[in-house]
């Protein structure tokens, strides 16, 4: 009786504000979710049980130019902006969460790549990218240092026409599935770091290692082991002693609006089942929508998620026009990862013991939603951010104000 009742669930769409922001993409998110019914959708319910995307599924983001959104069209790619890809994201992931992490972190190291690869690089990995014929990590992370950049182990040096790597990255999103890595790296020293790309296919190169997590369950996050990788000299990226500058921006630009879009999109995800299940279950004759309670409940989350959109959108939209979007960004990931789990703490009060079902997800997303707390930086750590601009007007040394070619002071 209890399986017939969870089939006879079905999740609707939550009525939500019309934004004016969103409607300038509205193309990108019509587009998207028809790619989640016709694609994602008769997978879903096997890759949240399963703990795996198929193959097709991948292939099918790559062919659709979903990893290309933010590549010039020079290059092949969708030549679309910031906010193009929060609603890409974002609905991708309201279909399936999954999915939606794989898409958002396929950005980062093509993001690198946008914005920090020489024309010649550009030219060979840009296309490749593009179609999903290459896949892509950023490749930070490490198992003590965890994102102190400063603080890694990982080491290059440099040996006759080129570069050694030596080391290991872990949470590293994307990398079983990944043949191309956008690697970080200290020299010998410990004192210049500096980015590298290194192909898959190269000796040494080892990305078979999955961590099993609990949340995001079928999300592909692993460790990348490099052992005496040697690279040529066109794989560096920008110049010798520049990584933490390309870092921080990628963090700040590439990898801070990624995972605001996954955040937004599982806790429009959470909105939707909970708003959906408060009109189908039923007590005291009437259903739960009926009960004061529960539709203050509904209230809660429905305001936690308009807020986390329109700053979502806003800060999107502030970096897609080239103004000064640092804070703004921060702001929007603190927000968005920190109220997408209170709405799922909030919902499991709506469907009471159910919550703990496998069936109707919504425990899942509470998972879901605390795995986008920590990337590109925790709650503590956009906090502090935030406050070092407010209070010291600390200006980050990675954001340039490109009309006048000058470090700028953020807004």
């Amino acid at each position: 009786m209890q399986a017939q009742r969870a089939r006879q669930f079905t999740v609707e769409s939550a009525p939500y504000q019309h934004n004016r922001l969103a409607h300038r993409h509205e193309d990108v998110k019509i587009e998207t979710e028809h790619f989640v019914q016709t694609v994602v959708k008769p997978h879903a319910e096997a890759i949240r049980r399963m703990g795996a995307i198929p193959d097709e599924v991948i292939r099918a983001l790559g062919t659709a130019g979903w990893f290309g959104l933010l590549i010039p069209r020079k290059f092949g790619g969708r030549g679309l902006d910031c906010l193009a890809r929060i609603l890409n994201v974002e609905y991708m992931t309201r279909g399936c969460p999954d999915v939606g992490a794989v898409l958002q972190i396929g950005q980062l190291g093509t993001g690198t790549l946008i914005e920090f690869g020489s024309p010649a690089q550009q030219a060979k990995w840009l296309p490749l990218l593009a179609t999903g014929e290459r896949l892509c990590t950023i490749s930070i992370t490490e198992e003590q240092s965890g994102s102190h950049i400063l603080g890694m182990q990982t080491t290059y040096e440099e040996r006759g026409d080129g570069y050694v790597l030596n080391g290991e990255k872990w949470f590293i999103g994307n990398c079983p599935i990944s043949n191309l890595h956008v690697v970080f790296a200290l020299d010998q020293n410990q004192k210049k770091l500096s980015a590298f790309i290194v192909e898959g296919e190269r000796p040494g190169v080892d990305n078979t290692m999955r961590h099993k997590t609990i949340g995001l369950r079928a999300f592909p996050f692993g460790r990348l082991k490099l052992d005496e990788v040697e690279i040529p000299r066109a794989n560096l990226i920008g110049t010798i002693g520049q990584g933490q500058d390309i870092a921080h921006r990628i963090i700040s630009h590439h990898g801070r609006p990624s995972l605001t879009a996954l955040a937004l999109g599982i806790h429009h995800r959470i909105y939707d089942l909970a708003y959906s299940y408060s009109g189908y279950r039923e007590l005291y004759g009437k259903n739960l929508r009926a009960l004061p309670e529960i539709r203050q409940k509904i209230f809660e989350i429905y305001e936690r998620f308009e807020l986390c959109r329109q700053s979502a959108y806003e800060a999107a939209e502030l970096d897609s026009t080239g103004e000064k979007s640092y804070r703004a960004l921060s702001l929007a990931k603190y927000l968005n990862s920190e109220r997408a789990f209170e709405s799922a703490m909030i919902a499991t009060d709506i469907f009471g013991a159910r919550a703990g079902l496998p069936e109707y997800e919504i425990g899942q997303l509470m998972l879901d939603a605390m795995m986008t707390r920590p990337p590109s930086g925790t709650g503590d750590v956009q906090k502090r951010r935030i406050m070092e601009h407010l209070f010291e007007e600390k200006t980050p040394a990675w954001e340039v104000d490109e009309d006048e070619n000058r470090l700028a002071q953020v807004g």
